[in-house]
């Protein structure tokens, strides 16, 4: 049996444990586009791409993935919140006019 230190949790044996191969992860809420009061010519698939090909050479590597209702929901925007280790989650609203590549900036994913 594995012996139990902070990189493997109670109970798992070391060998269920990987490494990921990102440091940094963007969730893009997929909810946002469906509610009355949200964003007009702007889909959540749209802004994952965007952003993937914002963040594909920028350190350190981020994983974009679409999410269900992150709790804050901005009028007319869809919620796009990062986070990686060691650091608070950062949270934007994105608007149809927003520039992704500066989104991706502000998230603090891109430095």
């Amino acid at each position: 049996m594995a012996k139990n230190d902070e990189r493997t949790a109670p109970g798992l044996a070391a060998n269920l444990t990987a490494k990921p191969p990102f440091q940094a992860v963007v969730l893009v809420c997929r909810e946002c586009e469906d509610r009355k009061d949200g964003p007009e010519h702007l889909d959540s698939r749209q802004v994952r791409k965007g952003l993937k090909h914002a963040l594909r050479d920028q350190r350190p590597k981020a994983r974009i993935v679409e999410s269900s209702c992150l709790g804050t929901c901005p009028k007319k925007a869809l919620m796009v919140a990062a986070m990686r280790s060691g650091q608070a989650i950062r949270g934007v609203g994105v608007q149809p006019s927003d520039d992704l590549a500066q989104i991706a900036l502000v998230l603090g994913a891109a430095s």
